[in-house]
């Protein structure tokens, strides 16, 4: 090869190089990481609000477990986690531990925080909990109904009084066994939903 094949070699090989790595510089730096989602926030923060429920919940503060998990589920309102937030509500609702004349109203707000759980979906963490949830809540709100119906006062005679107070007694006798069965179900599935230690 002569010397100036060997310079225009040179030449030709340098100026390819300058180019490859010029192209290389002329790409963009990568754009800097965006904020993280709404979900990610609220995936990061459910832990931390699911346990202040679940503490408040535990020591038979329902009012407070229900207050920390509907906070919750507004500053996040459409995220898994905000739905999350959503069974556990209901959930808390059915413990037998509140208080008997608040049971029939609570009974039903869980049933309509149900019904919006499980129209999330088949993939909803704990959907299937949820339908049985939601049968429980309506067995519980047919007991409630059934109770104030036999306590309601009828007009008849006083064999007629005898007689409906004496079915009025075998009645509320079986709705407190039903009952009974019922909280005790509901104990069931909130040992088995609530997280080991």
């Amino acid at each position: 090869m002569t010397g100036r094949r060997r310079s225009r070699l040179r030449a030709l090989l340098a100026s390819v190089l300058v180019a490859v790595g010029c192209a290389h510089f002329r790409h963009a730096p990568p754009p800097p990481p965006s904020a993280p989602s709404a979900g990610a926030v609220a995936a990061s923060e459910w832990p931390l609000a699911r346990s202040a429920a679940q503490q408040a919940a535990i020591g038979g503060r329902f009012e407070r477990a229900d207050s920390v998990l509907r906070a919750f589920a507004a500053s996040y309102p459409g995220t898994e986690a905000s739905a999350e937030a959503l069974f556990f509500r209901a959930f808390y609702k059915l413990d037998p531990a509140i208080e008997t004349s608040a049971a029939p109203e609570a009974t039903r707000e869980a049933r309509l925080a149900l019904d919006a759980y499980i129209a999330g979906g088949a993939l909803q963490p704990h959907y299937a909990e949820a339908l049985t949830l939601r049968r429980i809540a309506a067995h519980l709100d047919s007991l409630h109904t059934n109770v104030l119906e036999a306590v309601r006062p009828t007009v008849l005679g006083t064999s007629g009084v005898r007689d409906t107070l004496k079915l009025r007694d075998d009645e509320i006798t079986r709705l407190r066994a039903e009952l009974e069965q019922t909280r005790s179900e509901m104990d069931r599935l909130r040992r088995r939903l609530t997280p080991r230690p």
